[in-house]
């Protein structure tokens, strides 16, 4: 799907599987609504405005929790940086890089 594709890319080297994750929202979504008469799930009733914001608030707060995970090289990047700047050697640098 193209969509997923386009995601997949944006998330990079994050290891994380778009997919899935996209399948496991839009799965409790459904679940939420097709049991809404029933009764509220975790207290949360669809039925409402109220719970419908809740919802959406969760799904915006998950979306930029995902996509501001920064990669692995951002995190090598930013580890060198400050052991550079506490006088390390670049050889220590790199070897220590290399673990993660």
């Amino acid at each position: 799907m193209p969509l997923i594709r386009h995601y997949q890319r944006a998330l990079g080297e994050t290891g994380i599987r778009i997919g899935p994750v996209l399948a496991l929202l839009t799965g409790g979504v459904y679940f939420l609504v097709l049991h809404k008469d029933r009764s509220p799930l975790a207290g949360i009733d669809v039925n409402d405005e109220s719970g419908r914001q809740e919802i959406h608030n969760a799904i915006d707060w998950f979306s930029k929790m995902l996509f501001s995970r920064p990669t692995e090289q951002d995190m090598k990047r930013k580890i060198a940086d400050i052991l550079r700047s506490n006088g390390v050697s670049e050889d220590i640098i790199e070897d220590s890089c290399s673990l993660l």
